[in-house]
């Protein structure tokens, strides 16, 4: 019987190049196959390769797992079964590949590197430092009233810096209100949520859930407008939790680009076949929406910042790009229509729609299953 896998979420708990911490990856997923998927409990057995090439080459590693399985999420940690040695990744691109229950060897394999993932680890402080980035720096914050095993809000630091914003005229799939390419200065850190504002923070906060894909409290929150963010804003903003706001267009791109200058944050256009391991989009959602986390992240920690659903901005919409460098650019001051940035949502097959420039727009009442938005919280 043939499964696919709608894969994943792999964190590096540590490094091996560290040898005070243990050797283990993290690794979630989820088999869209219904036998498993349209249970809400069920089990397999998975065996995980561990390659040196995406296709042929030689397995270097591999180990076998029962699996539980919660409507076809996984979650196991590697390297529990058999020790994961230093000599497996220190400075090489590896891939893993799983065979579930006996059956043929799920493809594509997944491209998985050491050092960004251990960069947002607690255990990997030396790696940390040499990044120039301190993990620790994150913020989680409990919203009172969320259910048993919902998320808590989970912010990420993304350090001040300069970027090139836009797309230039030869990308692949570019929108014609991506340039010009200009030079873009976020002037100040700032706190960006780790995954968008799911279901259950939407519900602690307002008190209802708006959501078309109601009853998952770990979804994005979705069916939510511009103006309906905005009472939400001003609820959460009396917790006396930090001051919280929409992210403008640049801060999205910018940390959704997290130090990249290529079409995707994952790489170049001849890359894009590996969409799937970091977004959920038309070719593997089952037109819908799905756990935020389960994808993987950005070289910045962030999770689904293309993907799932499309989220609000703060900026209005005004066409092209100023040609001129620009500080903490907030967007024109009146307009009709406001940015939604996030690449795509789970709806769309084009692949266009998951470059990090992509923009798109729509009048601040309207909503949509396709869109929700993720916070931004002042620093510090």
């Amino acid at each position: 019987m043939k499964y696919k896998i709608i894969i994943l979420v792999l964190i590096f708990i540590t490094l091996s190049a560290y040898s005070d911490v243990p050797n283990l990856i993290n690794y979630r997923g989820y088999l869209s196959n219904q036998e498993y998927s349209n249970k809400t409990i069920s089990d397999a057995t998975i065996e995980f390769l561990l390659y040196d090439s995406k296709e042929g080459g030689e397995i270097i590693w591999r180990e076998t797992q029962s699996v539980n399985l919660f409507d076809g999420n996984f979650a196991v940690l590697l390297g529990s079964v058999n020790p994961i040695t230093p000599d497996l990744f220190i400075g090489e691109e590896r891939y893993i590949a799983l065979i579930v229950d006996d059956g043929d060897e799920l493809t594509p394999r997944q491209r998985i590197t050491s050092v960004p993932f251990a960069m947002y680890t607690e255990n990997a402080n030396s790696a940390n430092k040499l990044a120039g980035y301190d993990s620790s720096e994150g913020k989680v914050i409990h919203l009172p009233g969320m259910p048993y095993a919902a998320r808590p809000l989970e912010m990420v630091r993304i350090p001040a810096g300069t970027f090139m914003m836009g797309s230039p005229d030869d990308e692949e799939g570019r929108g014609d209100d991506e340039g010009p390419v200009h030079n873009v200065t976020i002037s100040k850190d700032f706190y960006i949520g780790k995954y968008e504002v799911t279901q259950a923070q939407w519900e602690a906060i307002i008190g209802e859930n708006p959501s078309q894909f109601k009853g998952k409290p770990n979804h994005p929150v979705e069916q939510v407008s511009w103006n309906n963010i905005q009472q939400f804003l001003e609820n959460i903003n009396n917790l006396g939790l930090g001051v919280f706001r929409l992210p403008t267009e640049a801060e999205m791109e910018y940390a959704c680009r997290a130090g990249s200058t290529t079409a995707y944050y994952w790489g170049d256009a001849s890359y894009v076949s590996e969409i799937g391991n970091y977004a959920w989009y038309a070719n593997n959602s089952n037109d819908m929406t799905h756990e935020v986390g389960l994808k993987l992240p950005n070289a910045w920690g962030c999770y689904d910042i293309i993907g799932n659903v499309k989220e609000w901005c703060s900026d209005y919409w005004a066409g092209d790009y100023p040609q001129s460098d620009q500080v903490d650019p907030q967007g024109p001051e009146t307009g009709i229509y406001k940015i939604k940035r996030g690449g795509g949502p789970f709806n769309r097959s084009d692949t266009g729609y998951y470059r990090s420039a992509f923009r798109t727009c729509n009048s601040p009442h309207i909503i949509s299953s396709d869109t929700g938005f993720r916070l931004v919280r002042e620093y510090p």
